[in-house]
């Protein structure tokens, strides 16, 4: 989407798009304040690295975790068939 282009809330305008015109006084910031506060957003502050970092951490265990779920999820499930096998109930 192009950097000028920005969409209204959800319910707001019909539907139809908001345009954020760059002028040349305005610096890029007041631009980007400008279009989150069209996009609903009550204000817009740039996340720090610790932020960033902080949030890295967090899907990295999000999905370590989500990864090792599957992994226990999947050892159980051969185990039981393994079981029902011997037992004969599954042939």
């Amino acid at each position: 989407m192009p950097a000028h282009r920005q969409l209204r809330p959800h319910g707001a305008g019909g539907g139809q798009a908001a345009r954020v015109k760059p002028s040349e006084n305005l610096p890029v910031r007041t631009l980007t304040e400008r279009a989150a506060r069209i996009a609903g957003l009550r204000s817009f502050e740039t996340p720090t690295l610790e932020d960033i970092e902080q949030r890295r951490f967090q899907l990295w265990v999000l999905t370590l975790s989500l990864l090792l779920a599957v992994a226990v999820a999947a050892v159980l499930i051969a185990v039981f068939a393994f079981m029902l096998a011997r037992m004969g109930v599954l042939s």
